[in-house]
């Protein structure tokens, strides 16, 4: 069973879901079942919400004077390997805004 939705999306948006349903050999129908698929299935686990919890009330934050900065602070606490693959995702993610980047690569 299924129903129907009507969204208004700005232009742009739709023409890049129109490429990328071509670049899949598939249609925008697919494309957005499968978005939203993926979208909700991820849930944030017990740490994270616990986390959320924490930031919500301030605690635990660190800020950065620049983008140097926070660099050197990744540096610092990550391995190599993992601070090569979520840069290649800040790449993808370069848009979004900090917080959902931290939720989806992170988490």
């Amino acid at each position: 069973m299924s129903s129907r939705l009507t969204v208004d999306i700005p232009e742009e948006l739709h023409k890049k879901m129109k490429i990328e349903a071509t670049i899949m050999d598939t249609n925008i129908k697919s494309l957005v079942v499968y978005a939203m698929n993926y979208y909700f299935s991820k849930k944030p686990n017990d740490e994270t919400l616990k986390t959320f919890a924490k930031t919500d009330k301030g605690e635990e934050l660190k800020s950065f004077d620049s983008q140097e900065d926070f660099m050197s602070y990744l540096k610092n606490i990550l391995q190599p390997k993992d601070l090569r693959r979520i840069l290649k995702k800040c790449s993808v993610v370069a848009k979004m805004n900090l917080n959902s980047f931290l939720y989806w690569n992170f988490c």
